[in-house]
């Protein structure tokens, strides 16, 4: 069980660090982490979960390998964008758990890449920005989603609070 733990890290890491300069598609690391937590025994994703982020990571790999071949001149793309959505990412668990991560990954995806766009080296950019923002964006944001929800699911499986959410404060406090 350990074992497949460490696996598991690994391969959900090694997703983060992969979607900051892809080289493969980042999205198949995650799914493959997510799938070893769930033999570890540690945690227990439901089917339709497991089902919907399996789809969500064939299309985001069919997208991705679909990227015309100029990744060379994207790379601050990808970095800004992987940054935002690592960002909204994690704001999203501790704001809203569930959908404040895809809310959160979204939104910081495509704050990163408007910064991006803005700056010198993205106004050489000419593609149109939403099938560019799409090639670069959404398999960022699905790893980081597959990400988030096996972090997720290992807070919720722990005994151990690391944290509240914060709209349990907002929920359980009295006005």
């Amino acid at each position: 069980m350990t074992v497949l733990i460490i696996i598991a890290v690994i391969l959900l890491s090694s997703a983060a660090i992969v979607s900051f300069r892809p080289a493969m598609p980042p999205a198949l690391p995650a799914y493959a982490g997510l799938w070893v937590l769930d033999f570890s025994g540690l945690v227990n994703p439901e089917t339709s979960l497991m089902i919907f982020w399996g789809i969500a990571t064939v299309i985001a790999v069919i997208i991705g390998l679909m990227m015309p071949m100029r990744r060379g001149s994207l790379r601050g793309g990808y970095t800004s964008v992987a940054v935002g959505t690592f960002i909204g990412m994690q704001a999203g668990i501790y704001t809203y758990p569930g959908a404040g991560i895809v809310v959160g990954a979204f939104a910081g995806a495509l704050i990163g890449y408007i910064l991006y766009r803005r700056s010198p080296r993205g106004n050489r950019d000419r593609s149109p920005f939403l099938s560019s923002f799409c090639g670069i964006g959404l398999p960022t944001i699905v790893t980081f989603c597959i990400i988030g929800v096996a972090l997720q699911l290992i807070i919720d499986a722990s005994d151990i609070v690391i944290f509240r959410p914060l709209i349990t404060y907002f929920i359980s406090s009295p006005v």
